[in-house]
This record gives C-alpha cells, structure tokens and sequence, in this order.
C-alpha cells in the first residue's frame, strides 16, 4: 500500500512538472530557464527531456503553429488495394442484343451482365450461344431447358465475366 503511494505521488510531482514547464516563445527558441534539466524529487530518478538541441532528437512541431502534423510511420509496404473503377451506369436490353455473336456474346443472368467473348471453353460446346445478347436468367438456372443447375465450378467462375448491371 506504501509503495502504491508513493507510485501516486511520483506521478503526481511527474505531472505537475510537466505542467509547469514554460511554453517555447514564438520565434521557436527555447528560454535559458526551458532548456535545463528539470530538477527531480528526492529518491525519484532525473526526469529525461527531449530537447531538440539533442542529437538525433525528433521533436513533432506544437500544434497551431501552422505546421502540419508528422506523417504516420511506414506500414511495412502493405498498402490498401486501388479502388475499383467505378461501374458504368446499367446495361440496357438495347445495348445488351447488340452483342450477339460466340465473339462478341453479352449475357444478363440474375440481374448482371456478363461478357462471355472470351469463354471458350464451355463443356457444352456452343450450346450457349443462341443466349448471346438476351436475358438468359432462365436458361442459366436450367443449363438452357435441361432442368440442372451449373455447377459450383461455372458459378465461380461468373464474376470474372461480369461487366454491369442488367437494366432490363
């Protein structure tokens, strides 16, 4: 309990001599008074001060005076990933038939749109094909009447292809 008081009372001095420390003029110099060590307590050990006057001292600047704050540490070279461009406004219908084609075949499934030109290798062949340029929602979820779902595989691979939304 003694040395919790006396923990408490060596902050307390600690705090009030920090506290009482003069303010630095304007020009930036520190007074004569400033830059002396400050005196410790009996039985405490001297109290370090970073004066800038020190080598290899880095001291931030105060704020208010029209400096700006110190730039955060280096993170280690992680950075955030570029933000994705934005998304054009949606597909129309209008837009989406005029690609039609196996190399230029556009498809709306469940509301997005999806460039297929480059999907070439589809298990079915062509069978996607007379899809190209519609909303093939339906024959999608169908594997185009069959009455079978794609496979986990084909629904994966969906959003490499995506390139809006489907404005119907």
């Amino acid at each position: 309990m003694k040395f919790a008081l006396a923990m408490l009372a060596a902050f307390a001095l600690l705090l009030a001599g920090c506290a009482s420390s003069p303010p630095a003029s304007a020009g930036g110099e520190q007074s004569p008074q400033a830059t002396q060590a400050p005196q410790a307590s009996p039985g405490l050990p001297p109290v370090p001060r970073n004066n800038s006057s020190q080598v290899g001292a880095q001291v931030p600047p105060a704020p208010g005076n029209g400096q700006a704050p110190p730039s955060p540490p280096p993170t280690g070279g992680a950075q955030a990933p570029p933000s994705p461009p934005s998304a054009p406004s949606a597909i129309t219908l209008a837009q989406l038939s005029a690609h039609n084609t196996v190399s230029d075949c556009w498809m709306a499934i469940n509301g997005s749109v999806y460039d297929l030109s480059a999907f070439s290798n589809h298990p079915g062949g062509e069978a996607y094909v007379p899809y190209c340029g519609t909303d093939a929602t339906q024959a999608y979820a169908t594997k185009g009447g069959m009455g079978r779902p794609h496979s986990g595989n084909a629904v994966s691979m969906l959003p490499r292809y995506f390139i809006g939304a489907f404005a119907g």
